[in-house]
């Protein structure tokens, strides 16, 4: 698997040579095929996540039915980000309390890579745009992307602000929560074990990677995907703390 995945990433970059060469000569001395090339390809990409997100507001909405035409999202972790990369903070609160979040430099990576595509490209335009490429199909795109860009960092701190997930660990119980608002209590009673899973993924350069999933075992049989993080360490030292408060053992 290890040796295949390689293989594909290898086939992939030498893939991507000949089409950045032709990419610049289409640029150099054919602008307008480089134009028409990327307000298609720009066409298609819009129109790929439009049904994107008509599928997931679907299954969102209507899951019962979705689940009869085939369409299952797949459970993620409530919190953190299922990928090696990923860190959380604990947060010591009053009475053995304690509040899992997903780690600060998370989210000033994405506010600072935002800021950069959305406000500070759309203020570039403004200030350095002649006046005579207003009309340019490109200009015109890039502008939009920028503002999309603004609108998605504005809904991102808005998230931060109001709508932030943690998972708060207090005794006898875990809950998890959306900025103050508690989305679902698991009580003593309702969870019967946790266990940590290890998953194995490979990169874009074909190296191994790794991240680890709290898991809790419900008293129903069912199980719920709690925090995402990639060192273990950090999962198993906040398993255990989890496990402390609710007297498993």
């Amino acid at each position: 698997m290890r040796r295949r995945a390689k293989f594909l990433s290898a086939s992939l970059a030498g893939g991507a040579w000949p089409t950045a060469a032709l990419l610049i000569a289409l640029l150099i001395w054919r602008p307008g095929w480089f134009l028409a090339l990327g307000l298609g390809l720009a066409a298609i990409a819009a129109t790929i996540l439009l049904l994107a997100l008509a599928v997931y507001a679907f299954a969102m909405l209507a899951p019962e039915r979705a689940k009869k035409a085939g369409i299952r999202l797949s459970e993620v972790s409530f919190l953190g980000k299922e990928h090696a990369g990923s860190r959380l903070c604990v947060i010591e609160g009053l009475n053995e309390t304690s509040r899992v979040e997903q780690s600060p430099g998370y989210y000033a990576v994405v506010f600072l890579a935002l800021a950069a595509g959305g406000p500070g490209l759309l203020a570039m335009f403004i200030v350095k745009m002649p006046i005579s490429d207003i009309y340019n199909p490109m200009i015109i795109f890039a502008v939009i992307f920028s503002i999309a860009l603004c609108i998605l960092l504005a809904y991102q701190i808005f998230i931060y602000v109001f709508q932030r997930p943690s998972v708060k660990m207090e005794p006898g119980a875990v809950v998890l929560c959306s900025g103050r608002r508690e989305v679902k209590r698991f009580c003593r009673t309702d969870i019967a074990g946790l266990r940590i899973e290890t998953r194995l993924y490979y990169d874009e350069d074909g190296s191994e990677a790794r991240y680890n999933v709290l898991v809790a075992r419900l008293s129903d049989g069912s199980e719920k995907r709690l925090l995402a993080s990639g060192p273990r360490k950090e999962i198993e030292q906040i398993a255990a703390r989890m496990r402390f408060l609710l007297d498993l053992g």
